[in-house]
This record gives C-alpha cells, structure tokens and sequence, in this order.
C-alpha cells in the first residue's frame, strides 16, 4: 500500500523547483510547487489550508545543478555571465550589482555576508577589474 500524503515543495529557484517536482511526481509522488523562499512556509501552508505537517526537509544551500550549468552564473569551472541570483525574476545580476556598487559597498558585503576577514582588498582587487 502507497503511503497517504504529498509533498509540498517551495524553492526559490523556480528551474530546479520545476526539475524537482517533475522528478518526485514521475516516482509517483503527489506534489505541490511554490515558487518562494524557504521562509514562507507558513504563509504557503496557509494558502493550501494545511494546518500541520509530519516532517519538514530543507535544502538551504546552492545546488551543483545550479554551480554546474555556466549560464546561472555561480560556477568557477566554466565561463559564464555573474548572474548568482537563486530567483533569476529577482533582483539585478552579479555583474549589474557590481558594476553599480563602489568599492566600500562590496567590501561591506564580503565582510558581512560572506564573513571575509580580507573583503577590503578583496573589494579593492575586483573594483580594478571593473
């Protein structure tokens, strides 16, 4: 006997969200595709009017289909544009951040969000790139 329940999937990354879904629903799995942010479970529960789960299972992390594939722009093996956005509808590329960030702002976010203990010279060495 198959067991009762679905899968209820959200991935910021709406490609892989797709991939995914279609692969679990071709194992036989009942699923449910959101296109969100891991933070909007509860929102997306809501929406579904499902007022509990039995189990919660989070990827949180880049995926090597994204690193892999030259063209989402996260991969240091193969040429490609810097895109390095999860949610390509989102937001502005790598490549347009930069080219509007000085070079005290990158710096900042190296150091914040990347814990860079060298983000200034690092920020110093990309800003000469650019």
């Amino acid at each position: 006997m198959l067991p009762s329940g679905r899968v209820i999937g959200l991935d910021r990354d709406a490609e892989e969200l797709a991939r995914t879904a279609k692969r679990l629903e071709a194992a036989g799995l009942p699923v449910t595709a959101r296109h969100a942010n891991f933070s909007a479970v509860a929102k997306v529960l809501r929406e579904l009017g499902i007022d509990a789960v039995d189990g919660v299972l989070a990827d949180l992390g880049c995926s090597s289909m994204q690193i892999d594939r030259p063209e989402r722009g996260f991969s240091f093996k193969n040429d490609g544009p810097l895109d390095l956005r999860m949610d390509r509808s989102r937001d502005v590329t790598g490549a347009q951040w930069l080219a509007d960030a000085d070079e005290t702002r990158i710096a900042d976010v190296l150091r914040d969000h990347g814990d860079e203990p060298d983000a200034a010279q690092i920020a110093r060495a990309i800003v000469r790139e650019i």
